[in-house]
């Protein structure tokens, strides 16, 4: 199925574009071994956000919240990977949330990229989340628990979680696994949970097997379907000096 969207059709009526952009080659953007190397990150403070060595993939996938199974290996243009410096602001003074940029990314990305796409529906691999043989080993949170979560990375890794749904849950697995991952648990409450594994580690178990020891739960693997999100046109942004 084949829907297609201008890049700021997608807006709420609230919605508005920024105040002030601005768009330059990467600072510290280099070659090597002819591919463009950068540095970069996104930060928000009050109404601005900068964003260093941002190419249009990292964009879109901020800007429209895109999971990395949503992304085609496919189809982008060959700059797509092109690092820039974005510096923009927000009308007003108020303090805004990522969430609350996206759709100003959106018109950003509409106005200066010039970005068309549409949204393909494809089944693709990924897996189900079910609770094993001999129960959950969650701990329910208290009522007044805040949502929290915390990862450390590398040969082991960990991560700490406090308050969260199912729903919560599957959505970092999905992005753990890139790849989807549906809630066949049936729980319905809020926990709290730690998991550590590792991929290469062999004094630490694999993330399967250590989601089954530790939580109770197991991944099994299932087809469904994803939107994959398909660009049909982009022009590189006019730079400012």
């Amino acid at each position: 199925m084949r829907v297609l969207f201008l890049a700021f059709a997608m807006l709420p009526l609230w919605a508005q574009s920024f105040e002030v952009v601005s768009i330059r080659p990467h600072a510290d953007a280099s070659r090597e071994n002819g591919k463009i190397a950068a540095r970069g990150g996104m930060r928000f403070s009050g109404p601005r956000v900068t964003t260093r060595g941002a190419s249009l993939e990292s964009l879109v996938t901020f800007a429209y919240n895109l999971k990395p199974y949503e992304i085609p290996e496919s189809g982008w243009p060959k700059w797509a990977s092109d690092p820039y410096d974005v510096v923009a602001k927000a009308e007003g003074d108020a303090a805004l949330t990522g969430d609350q940029f996206r759709p100003l990314f959106q018109a950003l990305l509409a106005d200066r990229f010039q970005l068309n796409f549409h949204r393909e529906t494809k089944e693709v691999q990924g897996y189900l989340l079910t609770v094993a043989k001999g129960g959950p080993k969650l701990k329910e949170s208290a009522p007044d628990a805040a949502d929290y979560m915390s990862m450390s990375g590398g040969d082991h890794a960990e991560m700490t979680v406090v308050g969260w749904t199912m729903a919560r849950v599957v959505l970092q697995f999905s992005s753990q696994l890139e790849g989807p991952v549906l809630d066949g648990t049936g729980l319905a409450g809020t926990y709290d949970f730690k998991l550590a594994w590792s991929k290469s580690n062999p004094v630490y178990p694999s993330f399967f097997i250590a989601l089954q020891e530790q939580l109770g739960l197991k991944l099994e693997k299932h087809k469904g379907p994803v939107q994959l999100f398909m660009i049909d046109s982009a022009v590189r942004p006019s730079l400012d000096r």
